[in-house]
Protein backbone atom coordinates (compact mmCIF):
# COMPACT_ATOMS: atom_id res chain seq x y z
CA UNK A 1 0.00 0.00 0.00
CA UNK A 2 1.41 3.40 -0.93
CA UNK A 3 2.30 5.99 1.64
CA UNK A 4 0.85 9.46 1.36
CA UNK A 5 4.05 10.58 -0.38
CA UNK A 6 3.65 7.93 -3.10
CA UNK A 7 0.18 9.07 -4.09
CA UNK A 8 -0.07 10.37 -7.63
CA UNK A 9 -2.21 13.39 -6.74
CA UNK A 10 -1.86 13.86 -2.98
CA UNK A 11 -4.58 15.91 -1.41
CA UNK A 12 -5.34 16.63 2.19
CA UNK A 13 -8.60 14.71 2.03
CA UNK A 14 -6.97 11.64 0.50
CA UNK A 15 -4.08 11.82 2.95
CA UNK A 16 -6.40 11.93 5.96
CA UNK A 17 -8.77 9.33 4.49
CA UNK A 18 -5.82 6.99 4.09
CA UNK A 19 -4.75 7.59 7.70
CA UNK A 20 -8.31 6.99 8.94
CA UNK A 21 -8.71 3.90 6.74
CA UNK A 22 -5.50 2.42 8.07
CA UNK A 23 -6.85 3.07 11.60
CA UNK A 24 -10.00 1.07 10.77
CA UNK A 25 -12.57 3.80 10.02
CA UNK A 26 -15.16 2.15 7.70
CA UNK A 27 -16.24 5.29 5.79
CA UNK A 28 -12.62 6.14 5.07
CA UNK A 29 -11.98 2.54 3.98
CA UNK A 30 -14.89 2.81 1.54
CA UNK A 31 -13.58 6.13 0.22
CA UNK A 32 -10.10 4.67 -0.31
CA UNK A 33 -11.74 1.76 -2.16
CA UNK A 34 -13.47 4.23 -4.48
CA UNK A 35 -10.19 6.10 -4.97
CA UNK A 36 -8.44 2.90 -6.06
CA UNK A 37 -11.34 1.78 -8.23
CA UNK A 38 -11.47 5.07 -10.09
CA UNK A 39 -7.79 6.01 -9.96
CA UNK A 40 -8.63 9.13 -7.97
CA UNK A 41 -5.37 10.37 -6.50
CA UNK A 42 -3.80 6.91 -6.61
CA UNK A 43 -2.92 4.56 -9.41
CA UNK A 44 -6.03 2.62 -10.42
CA UNK A 45 -5.96 -0.81 -8.79
CA UNK A 46 -9.19 -2.81 -8.67
CA UNK A 47 -7.74 -5.55 -6.45
CA UNK A 48 -6.75 -2.94 -3.91
CA UNK A 49 -10.23 -1.39 -4.22
CA UNK A 50 -11.82 -4.76 -3.40
CA UNK A 51 -9.53 -5.12 -0.40
CA UNK A 52 -10.68 -1.78 1.02
CA UNK A 53 -14.35 -2.37 0.15
CA UNK A 54 -14.17 -5.74 1.92
CA UNK A 55 -12.73 -4.11 5.05
CA UNK A 56 -15.43 -1.44 5.06
CA UNK A 57 -18.23 -3.91 4.23
CA UNK A 58 -17.23 -6.09 7.18
CA UNK A 59 -18.28 -3.18 9.42
CA UNK A 60 -21.80 -3.34 7.94
CA UNK A 61 -21.84 -0.19 5.80
CA UNK A 62 -24.41 -0.54 2.99
CA UNK A 63 -22.48 1.59 0.48
CA UNK A 64 -19.35 -0.54 0.91
CA UNK A 65 -21.42 -3.73 0.71
CA UNK A 66 -23.01 -2.49 -2.51
CA UNK A 67 -19.61 -1.54 -3.95
CA UNK A 68 -18.19 -4.95 -3.06
CA UNK A 69 -21.23 -6.66 -4.61
CA UNK A 70 -20.72 -4.61 -7.77
CA UNK A 71 -17.07 -5.72 -7.96
CA UNK A 72 -18.13 -9.36 -7.76
CA UNK A 73 -20.97 -8.91 -10.26
CA UNK A 74 -18.74 -7.15 -12.79
CA UNK A 75 -15.60 -9.19 -12.09
CA UNK A 76 -13.54 -6.12 -11.17
CA UNK A 77 -10.57 -7.00 -9.00
CA UNK A 78 -12.02 -10.44 -8.27
CA UNK A 79 -13.32 -13.27 -10.46
CA UNK A 80 -16.94 -12.69 -11.44
CA UNK A 81 -19.22 -14.44 -8.96
CA UNK A 82 -22.92 -13.62 -8.93
CA UNK A 83 -23.61 -15.70 -5.83
CA UNK A 84 -21.18 -13.58 -3.86
CA UNK A 85 -22.55 -10.43 -5.49
CA UNK A 86 -26.05 -11.43 -4.39
CA UNK A 87 -24.78 -12.00 -0.83
CA UNK A 88 -23.39 -8.46 -0.64
CA UNK A 89 -26.29 -6.83 -2.50
CA UNK A 90 -28.71 -8.55 -0.10
CA UNK A 91 -26.83 -7.21 2.96
CA UNK A 92 -26.97 -3.68 1.56
CA UNK A 93 -30.58 -4.07 0.35
CA UNK A 94 -31.72 -5.03 3.85
CA UNK A 95 -30.37 -1.66 4.96
CA UNK A 96 -32.52 0.03 2.32
CA UNK A 97 -29.73 0.79 -0.16
CA UNK A 98 -31.84 1.48 -3.26
CA UNK A 99 -29.26 0.49 -5.91
CA UNK A 100 -28.50 -2.73 -4.05
CA UNK A 101 -32.22 -3.49 -3.98
CA UNK A 102 -32.46 -2.82 -7.70
CA UNK A 103 -29.42 -4.95 -8.59
CA UNK A 104 -30.53 -7.75 -6.28
CA UNK A 105 -33.99 -7.74 -7.84
CA UNK A 106 -32.53 -7.86 -11.33
CA UNK A 107 -30.15 -10.72 -10.53
CA UNK A 108 -32.81 -12.77 -8.78
CA UNK A 109 -35.45 -12.17 -11.46
CA UNK A 110 -33.24 -13.68 -14.16
CA UNK A 111 -32.02 -16.53 -11.96
CA UNK A 112 -28.42 -15.34 -11.62
CA UNK A 113 -26.54 -16.98 -8.79
CA UNK A 114 -29.17 -19.63 -8.16
CA UNK A 115 -29.47 -23.30 -9.03
CA UNK A 116 -32.67 -22.66 -10.92
CA UNK A 117 -32.76 -21.34 -14.44
CA UNK A 118 -35.12 -18.56 -13.42
CA UNK A 119 -36.91 -17.55 -10.25
CA UNK A 120 -40.49 -16.41 -10.41
CA UNK A 121 -40.46 -12.69 -11.26
CA UNK A 122 -42.19 -11.69 -8.00
CA UNK A 123 -39.27 -13.16 -6.06
CA UNK A 124 -36.80 -10.91 -7.79
CA UNK A 125 -39.00 -7.89 -8.28
CA UNK A 126 -40.00 -7.88 -4.61
CA UNK A 127 -36.56 -6.38 -3.99
CA UNK A 128 -37.32 -3.27 -6.00
CA UNK A 129 -37.01 -0.22 -3.72
CA UNK A 130 -40.73 0.34 -3.29
CA UNK A 131 -41.32 -3.26 -2.14
CA UNK A 132 -38.33 -4.10 0.04
CA UNK A 133 -40.57 -4.81 3.03
CA UNK A 134 -42.13 -7.70 1.09
CA UNK A 135 -38.77 -9.16 0.06
CA UNK A 136 -38.22 -12.92 0.18
CA UNK A 137 -35.82 -14.42 2.69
Amino acid sequence: MPTALELRLPTRKLFWNLKAAEAGHPDAQKDIGHAYRGGLGVKRNEKEAVRWFRKAASHGGPEAQFSLGTCYHEGRGVPRNDRTAIKWFRKAALQKHAWAQFNLGNLLSVGEGSNTTKLKPPSGFAWRPNKVTAAPK
